[in-house]
């Protein structure tokens, strides 16, 4: 560059020992003419506005202790989900928070106003449970909860949902899982009964189902409980990437994670 600038006459060496450069006359007279130029075109071109970092909006959220009745162990998920989503996004933050794939059918069941209500995919009225409403239109608030807690039912599988706490001002993302205990059993695993007959093919390598166990848990998504990746599957899930089960369970899974908690002010008693 400094060659490059000798050869065109606009620069020179000083002659001293400390290797100065110096611009010649013409140097001078292009660098006047530049700095002119440039002060020109800052007058005539708009600059763009400087990005300011937008705030995350503050968002009603509700803290809610989930057991699945797995029939004797314990397996129960806390999780934050915001007001007012519909009972379709409670579906769908339940399949994230126990690894289920959402392929059958669910339905909830509470009582609110002093009717039993059924929410369900498909809306209309049934003769033993009253009203079902539509899953997703029909909204979740804490009149929703004044009855007791609601039922979730998914392939079989009996959710029991409490609600803990309410927080008027989340900042996070939502919903997130914020405390777990115990393994949730694997999609189409038959049941507490095939799920404890998969338990046991699975502690027992002699068990002649024990590889063929092994295998299709690991394509379920079955592991030990990870508050990491269960936080991490249930803000990924709203995205879509939930198809991608690799990427939202993890390869990471590692024992010993029960009861890992995430310090927030309303869980405190």
């Amino acid at each position: 560059m400094l060659a490059s600038l000798a050869a065109e006459g606009l620069i020179q060496d000083s002659g001293t020992d400390h290797g100065t450069i110096l611009l010649t006359p013409e140097g001078t007279h292009s660098a006047a003419a530049l700095s002119e130029l440039y002060a020109m075109l800052g007058t005539s071109i708009p600059h763009a506005p400087i990005q300011t970092p937008q705030t995350i909006a503050e968002t009603p959220a509700f803290c809610l202790k989930v057991d699945l009745d797995l029939g004797g162990s314990s397996c129960s998920r806390t999780i934050a989900v915001a007001q007012g989503i519909t009972f379709e996004e409670l579906h769908e933050a339940m399949q994230a928070a126990f690894v289920w794939w959402d392929y059958h059918a669910f339905s909830f069941h509470l009582v609110r106003n002093g009717e039993s209500i059924t929410v369900a995919e498909e809306p209309g009225t049934d003769a033993s449970d009253g009203t079902i409403e539509d899953a997703s239109t029909f909204e979740l608030d804490e009149e929703c909860f004044a009855a007791g807690p609601i039922i979730y039912e998914y392939d079989g599988w009996k959710h029991t949902i409490e609600l803990l706490g309410t927080d008027e001002s989340w900042e996070g993302d939502l919903p997130c899982c914020i405390e777990g205990v115990g393994d949730a059993p694997p999609e189409d695993v038959g049941g507490p009964a095939g799920f404890q007959h998969f338990l046991a093919a699975l502690s027992n390598p002699e068990d002649p189902n024990h590889a063929a166990m092994k295998r299709w848990g690991k394509s379920q998504g079955y592991a030990p409980f990870s508050l990491e990746a269960a936080d991490r599957r249930m803000r990924s899930w709203p995205e879509g990437e939930e198809e991608d089960g690799d990427a939202i369970l993890g390869s990471g899974f590692a024992a010993g994670d029960e009861g890992t908690v995430l310090n927030l002010p309303f869980l405190e008693p």
